[in-house]
């Protein structure tokens, strides 16, 4: 499965609400994405497991997750939000993860989805923002529930990407990198290519899109990782 870094979504500071058809390709950011079917035969795929939704199920993509969304012509609600109005959530959790990315109890989702729909204000004030955020991420900690996280190289590769944003014009090289996290430039190198590369396709590019562009940048180094 190919997937990229939707990097232009880190630009964006307020929940975006969005009604209407999706098709989109596997991709992933910082940001929770949730989406809401209104009809049935919504295709969802999060960290490479499919399902469909019927009509008045909710999936979520939670940070980091890879996630793909068609609608087939059909109307959902999605809503994104972003990473520095999720402070409250990612201090609950912690290390955990959401133990399933599906809410099926119709009573649970009509919960949801009256607060997604509060959004259809886009001129909410950024407290009601961040207090239907936390409502929202509170339902789903509850009705999903968490659990750790099977794959800790994960956790990893998200603190990975998290110090090449905000060291992308420094040198970066693979031993500077391995030893950073206490591995060995091969192990690390097979964790990187295993989380990153899908399918046997290095997809460089997801990463340089995440650390950006720019005459300062050092990323040429990261060949060294694959």
């Amino acid at each position: 499965m190919n997937s990229f870094y939707e990097s232009l979504r880190e630009t964006i500071s307020n929940v975006e609400y969005m009604y209407g058809p999706t098709n989109c390709d596997p991709h992933w950011h910082q940001a929770v994405e949730i989406l809401y079917a209104i009809d049935s035969d919504v295709y969802t795929l999060i960290n490479s497991k499919e399902h469909i939704l019927r009509a008045g199920e909710i999936c979520i993509a939670d940070c980091y997750d890879v996630h793909s969304f068609c609608s087939h012509g059909k109307n959902v609600i999605i809503l994104i939000i972003p990473n520095e109005l999720l402070n409250d959530y990612l201090k609950f959790k912690e290390k955990k993860h959401l133990a399933t990315p599906y809410v099926t109890d119709s009573a649970a989702c009509q919960k949801i989805v009256r607060l997604l729909r509060e959004f259809e204000n886009d001129h909410l004030s950024l407290l009601l923002q961040r207090g239907y955020v936390d409502a929202i991420m509170g339902l789903f900690c509850t009705h999903c529930g968490l659990e750790e996280r099977a794959d800790a190289d994960v956790n990893l590769m998200q603190n990975v990407l998290n110090d090449l944003e905000k060291n992308y014009s420094e040198d970066i090289s693979l031993n500077s990198l391995a030893g950073q996290y206490g591995y060995s430039k091969y192990y690390f190198s097979r964790m990187f290519n295993r989380f990153f590369f899908k399918g046997g396709i290095i997809h460089l590019g997801a990463v340089i899109r995440f650390v950006g562009y720019g005459p300062d940048n050092k990323v040429g180094n990261l060949i060294q990782i694959c």
